[in-house]
Formats: C-alpha cells, structure tokens, sequence
C-alpha cells in the first residue's frame, strides 16, 4: 500500500468526489448518482472518500469498482475493520454490529473473501488530486495534520487512528486550515448538507440511511473555498 496516491491531472475529462459509499452501488451507479452528473466512464474519475463497504445492500460490488479505471478511494474505518477481521485481529462481533456481516456470509467463498481484502489492502491512506492549479487532498476521517506536505515528508504522522477514525475537527469546529493543501475532502462524519470547517469538507450525507450521495465536480469543491 501506498500512502499517499499522487494522481496526474485529468486533462481529457472530469474529476468527481463521492462520499462514503456503504454498499450503496445501484444507489451511484443507476439512481440518483453517475446518470445524474451524465458521467463518461471512458474519460472521467470518481474519487471516494472510503467505506465502500458495510450496512448497505452491495457491499462487495462497490469494493469491486476499485479495479476499474475510472474509480479511486482512499482507505477508510470500515475496511480497516474488514482487513482486520480476515487477518484475525478485530472482534467479529463489533464487525457485524458495524454492519459487516455481509463479508461474513462469504465465508463458504474464501477466494471471494480474500479478493476483496486484497483490493482493501491497497488502497492509499490519502489521494492528491490536480486540477488547474490548485491541489484537492481526499482522505477518510480527520485532517489535523499542520501542513499537507508533512505527509509526503514524514512518515511518522501517518496515525491511521485519526486518518480513519477521528472527528477532532467537526466536534470541537477546529478553524484552523492545513498548509499546502487548497482543500482537503472527507467522510466519515455524517452531515446533513456539505460541510466546510477550515479548508476541509465533509461529504458525508448518509446515502446508506437515505439522505442522499453527494457527488462533487472537482471545480465545485473548491468554490466551497472561495
């Protein structure tokens, strides 16, 4: 796994932003998400915030969307319990309480169950995204990191606790921006409508729950910044 997942600019088509996706993939792919914003799958990107999986209906099939060409995701809290479960170093019972029982029932197809760990071992901890000049970061959780730079140069900060897990900055309304970023895109922490604190947005709209996917144009993000 590479923690850091620098992508080119994308000179031919757009670049999209989605939030935590959990198992909602009829949701993105034929209802209200990709049809609606008329996405080219042979020249636009879609970029998820993590939590492809869990409480929704299609768990596997949007972990499965990260071998396609036009699909990237950052690394979030629920693949970490996924993986952890596999690898026989999380409680099961939490998992399925978190809404995990879906790979649970896989269990008669090991080769399934190991593919799509496998798929979730690989996915960066936070994605660099281009876009006429300006810089879009997308991680999981919480960015409370100085400076965007100080993740390429210093591996030490890598805390997945708080890439993963953390809501400092939503709960205590943190207004302090990071460095060398002009925007940094997250999920995690449900919100009614997108949420902007500092220059960190949260996309998080609960789709599972039935309060709508929000899917952002790069050039719409960073008018949130304006």
């Amino acid at each position: 796994m590479n923690k850091i997942l620098k992508l080119q600019e994308n000179t031919k088509g757009r670049d999209f932003f989605v939030g935590d996706l959990h198992g909602c993939y009829d949701l993105l792919l034929y209802n209200m998400g990709l049809p609606h914003i008329n996405f080219d799958f042979s020249k636009d990107r879609l970029i998820c915030v993590g939590d492809l999986a869990d409480r929704g209906p299609s768990s596997e099939e949007c972990v499965k969307m990260l071998d396609e060409s036009w699909f990237f995701a950052v690394k979030g809290n629920h693949e970490d319990m996924c993986i952890g479960v596999h690898r026989g170093n999380w409680p099961r019972d939490n998992f399925i309480a978190n809404g995990g029982q879906w790979f649970l029932n896989l269990g008669g197809f090991p080769e399934r169950q190991e593919a799509v760990v496998q798929l979730m071992e690989q996915l960066p901890l936070l994605i660099e995204v281009p876009f006429k000049g300006k810089k879009i970061g997308v991680l999981h959780a919480d960015a409370m990191a100085d400076s965007w730079e100080d993740y390429n140069k210093n591996s030490n900060i890598f805390n997945e606790e708080v890439l993963l897990w953390g809501r400092s900055r939503i709960k205590h309304s943190i207004p302090i921006p990071v460095e060398d970023i002009d925007v940094i895109v997250v999920g995690h922490t449900p919100v009614k409508q997108p949420t902007l604190i500092a220059n960190v947005l949260y996309i998080d709209t609960g789709a599972v729950y039935g309060k709508g996917l929000t899917i952002l144009e790069a050039s719409e993000v960073l008018k949130f910044i304006e």
